[in-house]
């Protein structure tokens, strides 16, 4: 086949997908021509993205968690709970 001459190690997968948490309300009521004063946060959803990996011979790779901000700042380990051990976490 196209990869026979890999070892099945060295051949990955590799894909991303959303996790949403924090999801906004559906509905946001204001009086007809103001403003709904409503704060960054509220306005999108908060997400962070998930890179999910494993190997053709069956093996699983670490996550790697990308929680958006600012990029090379810190992440609040605390803010939800704690944070599994074994994975990789930044800032994008």
């Amino acid at each position: 086949g196209k990869y026979g001459g890999y070892n099945l190690r060295n051949i990955e997968n590799v894909d991303k997908t959303a996790v949403y948490y924090d999801m906004p309300t559906g509905k946001i009521w204001a009086e007809i021509g103001k403003s709904s004063k409503v704060d960054k946060s509220q306005k999108h959803s908060d997400r962070i993205t998930a890179v999910l990996s494993c190997r053709a011979n069956g093996g699983i790779l670490p996550i790697l968690s990308i929680v958006h901000g600012t990029p090379g700042g810190t992440i609040n380990m605390n803010e939800h709970g704690t944070y599994p051990q074994g994975h990789y976490y930044d800032v994008q």
